[in-house]
Formats: structure tokens, sequence, C-alpha cells
């Protein structure tokens, strides 16, 4: 007895596939096709939104940057002006103790003078 073989073609079984599975595969494609359009506007608004806090971001820095740089300007202006009240209380004390050394040394002179 002679076994006759049969090949099913590559045709053949698309065929079934689509007798069988059909509408569900199409089904399938559908809800995939969905789901991809849904991913598809999350990342768009994913993207917009990661801008906008970028953005926003880099207002907030530079209004930060701002406020520092201000306000170590007016603390170098502080210390300047301390600095220089400072020297210039050195100065008039230095003064005075050389006006006061200049007299005690002039008495000391007439004392000695007078003795």
């Amino acid at each position: 007895m002679a076994k006759e073989e049969k090949t099913v073609g590559l045709g053949e079984i698309t065929m079934i596939r689509d007798i069988l599975m059909g509408q569900q595969m199409a089904e399938y494609n559908k809800k995939f096709d969905e789901v991809e359009g849904k991913m598809g506007e999350m990342n768009s608004d994913i993207s917009g939104k990661i801008k906008a806090m970028e953005k926003d971001m880099d207002s907030r820095l530079k209004s930060i940057e701002k406020d520092m740089n201000a306000r170590f300007d007016k603390l170098e202006n502080l210390l300047r002006t301390h600095v220089d009240d400072l020297n210039g209380k050195l100065s008039r004390t230095s003064k005075s103790d050389k006006e006061n050394l200049g007299r005690m040394l002039q008495e000391m002179g007439k004392r000695l003078l007078e003795k």
C-alpha cells in the first residue's frame, strides 16, 4: 500500500487560520492599533510636560541666580562699608594716640627742663 503524502502549503495554513480566527485576529489588530495610538499620545503628552518643566526649572534657576547675585552684591557693599569705617576709626585712633604721645613727650620735656 502506497502512502500518499499531503503537504499543506503556507497559503492553505493562512486560509485555515483566517477561517478559524479571522474575526478575533481583526479585533486583536484593532486593539493593538488603539494601544499604539494611546501610547503615542501619552509619549507626546509626556514630552510636552517634560519640556514645560525644563523651561520652568530654567526660569526658576535664573531667578535664584539673579537673587543670589543681588544678595552677594549687598553683602559685599556692607562689608566694604564696615571695613572702610574700621579703617577710619583706626586712622583717627592712631592720630589721637600720636597727639597724646606728643603732648606727653612735651610735658616730660618741660619737666626735665624745669628740674
